[in-house]
């Protein structure tokens, strides 16, 4: 942050709290709650609410800088104190951090609120930083290298946000609502149209819940015909099968696979189990055969391409 006046500093101050709670906590804060209105005394009574209620979650009142035997200073007091007990309290704050942040995950800022101000906008909540509160707007463009062509489908509940550019402040071109399909790239937390404009945040940061989810690609590896079934369950009508080596393309659920073509349309409910009916649970009769960019996978998927392993595209 880069706070020159005293000013700044009052109307930020449980922003600041807010903050150093999310680094260590980065769950816990509802950032759609948050009032970055700062010319409003109505904004900063919302934004001691919801400091007070996360304080009380996690037990901050019993960490050790905070205990009343080594501390007078209390949240609760703090909108009516002085700027020499709110900087005590900002400093006493910075040593919680300090002595948390090694077993935390690990926290870059401008990288955190470019996530929150994408988060809350695929929510429909605008979020505009103060001029004093350091951030970007756009994280640097990084062309990949190869880019792959994925088809995904819409799962959140409700309509989600398609924006100009890949930042949460960028402006809104659009929406997806839920079951619709769409062709992308994936970038981190992005997902990049390829067919149309504009770029689609494809989680919610704090709680991790898929917006969007990612059409899979299988192959029949059962000697047996495998049954294609009316709805996700052995006991539904059977419509249909699938031999050995046929490509089958769709959406996990569990268990089973919904069924879809190869460019993501589903028709009529098709659903095919991903293991023998009865049978044990640790051999398949579906394996996943979706490609994957190498420079985005895991360490250990690199240890098995690198070791020359079939199995690299299905683990």
């Amino acid at each position: 942050m880069n706070l020159t006046t005293e000013y700044q500093f009052e109307v930020t101050f449980p922003v600041i709290c807010l903050f150093i709670l999310d680094a260590i906590f980065p769950r816990r804060v509802n950032w759609g709650q948050i009032d970055l209105r700062y010319q409003y005394k109505k904004a900063l009574q919302q934004n001691y609410k919801v400091l007070r209620r996360i304080w009380a979650e996690v037990l901050m009142e019993k960490a050790r800088e905070f205990r009343v035997e080594y501390t007078h200073l209390r949240l609760e007091n703090m909108p009516a104190s002085g700027q020499k007990d709110k900087l005590e309290f900002i400093k006493l704050m910075q040593r919680w951090y300090q002595q948390r942040f090694h077993n935390a995950d690990p926290y870059e800022p401008l990288s955190r609120r470019r996530a929150i101000a994408a988060t809350c906008l695929s929510s429909g909540h605008k979020v505009q930083y103060p001029p004093w509160i350091l951030h970007d707007k756009e994280e640097p463009s990084k062309k990949p290298e190869q880019i792959l062509r994925d088809t995904f489908r819409v799962c959140a509940k409700g309509p989600i946000n398609v924006l100009a550019d890949k930042s949460g402040t960028s402006e809104v071109i659009g929406s997806k609502n839920c079951m619709d399909s769409f062709v992308g790239h994936v970038e981190g937390d992005w997902i990049m149209l390829l067919d149309e404009p504009g770029w689609i945040f494809r989680m919610i940061y704090e709680t991790r819940e898929k917006l969007v989810e990612k059409q899979e690609k299988y192959r029949v590896v059962s000697k047996q015909p495998v049954a294609v079934m009316q709805l996700p369950s052995q006991n539904a009508q059977k419509i249909g099968t699938k031999k050995f080596g046929d490509m089958v393309f769709g959406y996990p659920d569990g268990d089973w696979v919904e069924l879809t073509d190869e460019k993501g349309y589903s028709g009529p409910p098709r659903f095919m189990d991903m293991f023998p009916p009865g049978g044990s649970r640790a051999h398949r009769v579906l394996q996943n055969s979706t490609k994957e960019d190498y420079n985005s996978m895991p360490e250990f998927k690199r240890l098995i391409w690198f070791l020359g392993s079939p199995e690299h595209l299905t683990m």
